[in-house]
């Protein structure tokens, strides 16, 4: 199950490098919206599967919390490009960022996740009570939590500007997919703040 989810993450991820360097400005943002429906499924699979584990994932390096985190920092990734594309629709498609440096930014960022869980010998979480996972300041959950909540934290912005800049015509088109964009951010920012502020990973706020 984990090695599938894994291999599913690579064609996404690779979407995700290809998106900004389409010609089109609707048609990044038309892919950035199936990456994102992509990735959040990877995502609750990998939560489901990490929540049924945590009682009995023993001390050390567990394979389902790696691939909670590879999964999470995907859709971190893919959040921050659909907000980047959703920007481009308030400046006439253009980008202000160079494509290659958006593309170029998150293949650094998932080359150094993979080397960094891959050379990663100490434990990541620690049992308590076989309830719940631990968190550490500093250690690849706490960071993934970071760069989680921050990333739902800029979705929305770009969400709200996109919503007023629309006519409202053309609200009526879109206020499907904003609204589960805005479910889908919020419920990332209260479960990474959760996580963040208590220092814990509870498998029941996984299914959620």
């Amino acid at each position: 199950m984990l090695s599938v989810l894994n291999l599913l993450n690579i064609p996404v991820f690779i979407a995700l490098l290809l998106t900004p360097l389409l010609p089109r400005p609707e048609a990044r943002l038309s892919l950035s919206l199936i990456l994102e429906v992509a990735a959040s499924i990877i995502l609750a699979n990998a939560c489901f599967h990490l929540s049924t584990t945590i009682p009995n994932i023993p001390q050390g390096s567990p394979e389902a919390v790696e691939t909670f985190i590879l999964s999470g920092l995907l859709l971190a990734l893919v959040f921050i490009s659909l907000g980047n594309r959703l920007g481009e629709q308030l400046h006439e498609g253009k980008s202000r960022l160079p494509a290659w440096i958006e593309s170029l930014f998150c293949l650094a960022l998932g080359i150094m996740a993979i080397l960094f869980l891959g050379n990663l010998h100490s434990p990541l979480p620690v049992i308590e009570g076989r309830d719940a996972l631990l968190l550490n300041h500093l250690d690849p959950l706490y960071l993934f939590q970071l760069l989680l909540l921050t990333s739902a934290l800029y979705l929305p912005y770009r969400i709200e500007q996109f919503w007023r800049s629309l006519s409202a015509a053309n609200r009526q088109g879109f206020r499907f997919a904003v609204a589960g964009l805005l479910l889908a951010s919020g419920s990332l920012i209260w479960f990474a703040s959760y996580s963040m502020t208590f220092l814990r990973l509870l498998p029941h706020h996984l299914l959620l």
